[in-house]
């Protein structure tokens, strides 16, 4: 009967080791995951504000605002700058060129110049000859985020501040709210204001 027993035991705690080592031998394998990231990429400022650049015809691929002026069509290429159209013959439209102006979205001529925003400055470019378009002036820093950036004039004149020359980022705050008509009307005033402030240096006569 001892001996039966003892047997048992025996069997029952080999059996139990069995299982023990089966379960804890286990392969191990190591999984190499690889992922895809946006990482910024940095510009200095001094590099940006010497990027405005005129170039060959480009596809249109992201059209925002259109201007037309004198037989030519301006067509907004977001945040990239402005195509130039010949559209002197409407059935035949011709891309004549391509104003690159980094971060670009809105753009205003008056007279023979064309006024653009390139992020956070903006541009006064004259297009008397639009294929061969001369930056004359620019606005640096406008969109300060406590839209106080202001310019000398030369003189100890104030030309302007980021408050009467954006206005661009609460017009899409209102837009966003549903307040469209308020949204439209600060937009224009904020235009309006862009063209007065670079008169009041001589850059824009008549």
């Amino acid at each position: 009967m001892k001996n039966l027993i003892k047997s048992t035991l025996f069997l029952t705690v080999l059996i139990a080791g069995l299982i023990a080592g089966l379960t804890a031998c286990k392969d191990r394998t190591t999984e190499m995951i690889t992922y895809e990231a946006n990482v910024p990429v940095y510009m200095p400022f001094d590099e940006f504000r010497a990027s405005f650049l005129k170039s060959a015809p480009a596809e249109i691929s992201h059209p925002g605002k259109m201007y037309f002026k004198d037989g030519y069509l301006f067509v907004n290429e977001y945040g990239k700058g402005i195509h130039v159209i010949d559209n002197t013959d409407p059935s035949n439209p011709e891309k004549i060129a391509f104003y690159e102006i980094l971060g670009n979205v809105d753009m205003a001529i008056k007279g023979n110049v064309l006024f653009a925003d390139s992020h956070i400055d903006l541009l006064a470019i004259d297009i008397t000859d639009v294929e061969k378009p001369v930056e004359i002036d620019r606005i640096e820093n406008v969109d300060d985020i406590r839209g106080r950036a202001r310019r000398s004039s030369g003189d100890g004149r104030v030309l302007a501040s980021g408050e009467a020359l954006c206005g661009r980022s609460a017009a899409e705050r209102d837009r966003t709210q549903g307040q469209e008509k308020r949204a439209i009307e600060r937009n224009q005033r904020c235009r309006r204001q862009q063209t007065t402030a670079l008169e009041s240096t001589g850059t824009v006569r008549g």
